[in-house]
Formats: structure tokens, sequence, C-alpha cells
């Protein structure tokens, strides 16, 4: 697997937040060409090292309005969900842009 990642992902509102910047860059490098990440939590905590109840915060901070975004796109959001009726499984919201 293999991601390009831009080091404005560490100079952003994630600064700091290393559950955060791992858990991204971990859906990162599993998104598909669309920038979708079909993988549950279980499976993100076993490759990363944290706990499930800690990837499940990083999740919802990922996926939570961020007002201070470089990106306007659904209002800052990183991440949103393919599938409302299930709490996994995602787009990454700026992957095409970046990917370019």
């Amino acid at each position: 697997m293999y991601v390009k990642l831009f080091s404005s992902l560490y100079q952003g509102t994630l600064r700091g937040r290393s559950d955060e910047i791992l858990v991204f860059t971990n859906l990162l490098a599993y998104a598909d060409q669309h920038g979708i990440v079909d993988k549950h939590f279980k499976a993100i905590a076993d490759e990363t090292g944290l706990s499930a109840p800690r990837v499940k915060a990083a999740i919802k901070a990922l996926e939570a309005p961020d007002p201070e975004s470089r990106s306007p796109e659904m209002n800052g959001c990183r991440i949103v969900r393919i599938d409302e009726h299930r709490v996994w499984g995602w787009h990454i919201v700026n992957y095409g842009k970046y990917r370019a």
C-alpha cells in the first residue's frame, strides 16, 4: 500500500493530535481510487496499535466539521460515512483533489 502524504497534514488543525493523524493516514493508505475505505474499526485498531475506543474517538473527530479547515467541502469534515445504516466505511472528502 502506498499513499501520497502532504506536509500540510501535519501543519493544520490535526497538528499534535496523533491518534487522528495515525487513523487518517491508515485510511488514506487503504482508500480506493475514489477515496472509499470500506474497513472496520477493529482492523484499523489492529494495524495502528490503538485501542478500538481510541480509533472510534479519532474517527468521530475526523467526521466532525472543522471550521478552521483549509477546505470548505462538507464543512471541513475529513471523512463521511459511505452508508448511514452502519458506523464504519468512509469516503475521504478531499481524496480526489489531493490524488490529482
